[in-house]
């Protein structure tokens, strides 16, 4: 059995932040996951002062910027950077698939029916089409791997979105549900992918300090958002995900096509 691990990305200000992604990894259960938790756990026991071992874990973000625990006072940018670039290098490390999807968020708004939707309604929903676009990353990855195995989705806690997430994942494994997607909903690289087969139970929902891969999934997301919009220093922290992406973009650069029709195998 596989698990997969995602989280999101870029669901704060729309300017700042014009894609939401989500990303993340697929971890076999009974070879990787003890090994990839001790490999965090001893990147923790060497780099946090050990009164605050117990609470820490490491946020993508606050490593890049300074800010938790590792604020700029206590680390200096190259240490809080080889940190980030530690963690994005897991996946090569344990050559673990790395899957994501995600939308423009401009794209999003322009259908006439969500023109009077809120913000917190446009983010969810936008969040359902990136998760949806790993969804079909890992089902595909699941039917080549092996024909009897299934995954387990592990979601980082969201509580906006985490509903419907989980009613999307529901759907799509409905054979009759998926009969009456239009075309314009569904990417035809997804089509032969539905109904979803080898995506077992209903999604979880974790903390990273209760399931600490989810920090990894942190990084791949964080990573693959700021290489959608060339942000600065972006490349340090994508080059190593790039080789153990199993879906990619075909324009990084672009921030108007639909995320369906961006990605391909």
């Amino acid at each position: 059995m596989r698990f997969a691990y995602l989280d999101e990305s870029g669901i704060g200000d729309a300017k700042a932040e014009p894609f939401v992604v989500v990303a993340g990894v697929i971890v076999h259960a009974d070879i990787q996951i003890k090994a990839i938790e001790k490999y965090l756990h001893d990147m923790i026991a060497d780099y946090v002062h050990p009164l605050l071992r117990k609470a820490a874990h490491f946020h993508a973000k606050e490593l890049f910027s300074g800010g938790g625990i590792f604020s700029r006072k206590t680390y200096a940018k190259e240490l809080r950077w080889k940190i980030l670039r530690e963690v994005c290098e897991i996946p090569l490390k344990f050559d673990l698939p790395v899957v994501m999807g995600f939308i423009s968020r401009e794209q999003y708004k322009l259908s006439p029916n969500r023109s009077v939707w809120k913000e917190k309604k446009l983010i969810a929903g936008a969040q359902s089409i990136a998760s949806t676009a790993c969804l079909i990353a890992i089902e595909r990855y699941m039917r080549k791997v092996d024909e009897k195995e299934v995954a387990a989705l592990v979601y980082e806690n969201n509580d906006n979105a985490k509903a419907l997430i989980r009613d999307t994942q529901r759907m799509l494994k409905d054979s009759d549900f998926v009969k009456h997607l239009g075309a314009d909903v569904l990417s035809p690289n997804w089509t032969a992918y539905l109904p979803l087969s080898r995506i077992v139970e209903s999604p979880l929902f974790s903390e990273k300090n209760e399931s600490s891969i989810l920090q990894v999934s942190d990084a791949m997301a964080w990573a693959i958002n700021r290489k959608l919009r060339s942000a600065e220093e972006c490349d340090r922290f994508f080059e190593p995900i790039d080789k153990q992406l199993i879906v990619r973009a075909k324009a990084w650069e672009s921030a108007t096509v639909p995320a369906s029709e961006q990605q391909r195998a």
